[in-house]
């Protein structure tokens, strides 16, 4: 894995970058694999087979996932460069959040419903290396 990245939003429903027949979802999970075969995932996105990309939707329900603690906390102690926040926490900008999750635990119960197809990745410049598995099931992040 060479990262793990989430797409999210305020507005119910808006966050995730694909939709099924129309419907969009609270959050989006993308785990990020690149092809060994290249040196680096700089590398890997500049070949049509570089990239290995798994989605899971996320959806919002009255469930708790205490799966996504650690990540929630992670994002809560986030500093904004600039504030004072930012400048009186020293620590942070030494020691970056490693938190420990199970990647399991993030995934729907069902792994057998899936969508792969070739595509590129979301966001600019949109290297078109993606082979992309993304789960038809959802899983839940608590309100």
């Amino acid at each position: 894995m060479a990262q793990l990245h989430f797409h999210w939003s305020d507005h119910k429903g808006r966050g995730s970058e694909h939709a099924f027949n129309g419907r969009t979802y609270s959050m989006e999970m993308h785990i990020v694999h690149f092809n060994k075969k290249y040196d680096n995932i700089s590398e890997s996105m500049h070949h049509k087979d570089g990239l290995a990309v798994i989605g899971v939707m996320f959806e919002i329900t009255r469930k708790e996932n205490p799966h996504l603690d650690a990540i929630i906390e992670g994002v809560r102690a986030v500093k904004i460069e600039g504030t004072e926040d930012f400048h009186s926490s020293p620590q942070f900008r030494q020691n970056p959040i490693q938190p420990t999750i199970k990647l399991e635990n993030l995934l729907p119960n069902d792994l057998t419903l899936f969508f792969r197809y070739k595509g590129s990745l979301t966001t600019p410049p949109c290297y078109e290396a993606v082979t992309w598995l993304v789960f038809h099931d959802t899983t839940d992040i608590g309100l």
